[in-house]
């Protein structure tokens, strides 16, 4: 068959608990919805033109029933969702998934371009919903983290000095990789200042070793939890709301404010790199040569 370059389960959209939808990318831009018991519901052509890969998915909710797309023209589409309901009197089985689905397209978002007038690729997408209102996270490799409203409209833009090479999400709390370290944003406050993720406290006088993270998850049951797995094989946990007393000063009273610390390092893999899937009660961890279950 044809490789594929993105996927991504309906997390947000389910049928009694599990995802209704597990939506794929391949090679040549095709785009496949399948329910599921696997069955191929839908399948178009998501790409404008020929050489462009579509690099991440994100799927809306149930009230918002939607798809957005990256790829590596920069460009973010976003359709909407048609999805027939399960027929009266069917239960369990295939029959709960969706028998019919279409697409639309009803956004594009454009490419941020680099000084030399290229496109900066898309490298990964989120979906982010409070209420029934629902935000699109993307970020590029020139480090830009930006989120949208659902018709495409800019709402905040965070400029990090390199490359976003992970990302996770849990509620508004946002986890990219990037700068050597892990940053923590808070999507529902785009003033508030990135809480940064290093080997070793801020206060420690020599300088943290920069991180070359590959893969973030958030914890299921302690969301202040945050799982890193690096390019040398190494699992890090920070806990992202350990609270450290900062002395006063003269010009300052002491206080206590909120920190990322590293609480654990894990290895017993080979120094290649880790992705991570955490679900309840277990993080997984897996390189090209080991599969690994770690019971949190």
């Amino acid at each position: 068959g044809t490789p594929l370059t993105a996927m991504a389960l309906s997390a947000q959209l389910l049928d009694r608990g599990a995802p209704r939808l597990l939506v794929v990318a391949d090679l040549h831009g095709m785009i496949h919805f399948f329910d599921r018991s696997g069955k191929l519901l839908h399948s178009f052509n998501g790409t404008v033109s020929e050489g462009v890969n579509i690099t991440a998915i994100g799927i809306g909710s149930r009230d918002d029933p939607f798809l957005a797309t990256a790829s590596t023209d920069g460009k973010v589409s976003v359709y909407n969702l048609s999805l027939s309901k399960a027929p009266k009197g069917s239960k369990g089985g295939t029959n709960a998934a969706p028998q019919n689905l279409s697409v639309t397209l009803t956004a594009t978002i454009e490419p941020t371009e680099a000084d030399d007038g290229r496109a900066v690729s898309v490298e990964c997408l989120d979906i982010f919903t409070r209420g029934r209102r629902s935000t699109i996270v993307s970020s590029d490799t020139l480090g830009f983290v930006r989120t949208h409203h659902r018709n495409g409209t800019l709402k905040n833009t965070v400029q990090l000095a390199d490359r976003v090479s992970a990302t996770a999400r849990t509620g508004a709390q946002f986890a990219v990789a990037a700068e050597g370290a892990v940053l923590v944003l808070e999507l529902a406050k785009s003033s508030a200042t990135p809480l940064r993720c290093n080997r070793s406290a801020a206060s420690d006088s020599n300088a943290p070793a920069p991180l070359d993270v590959m893969s973030l998850a958030w914890d299921v049951q302690l969301p202040q939890l945050l799982y890193a797995g690096t390019a040398q094989g190494e699992v890090l946990i920070f806990n992202t709301k350990a609270r450290t007393r900062v002395p006063a000063t003269n010009t300052s009273e002491a206080r206590t404010m909120t920190t990322c610390k590293l609480v654990q390092e894990l290895s017993g893999h080979e120094a290649m790199p880790l992705s991570l899937a955490a679900i309840r009660g277990y993080l997984l961890s897996a390189s090209p040569q080991l599969l690994a279950a770690h019971n949190v």
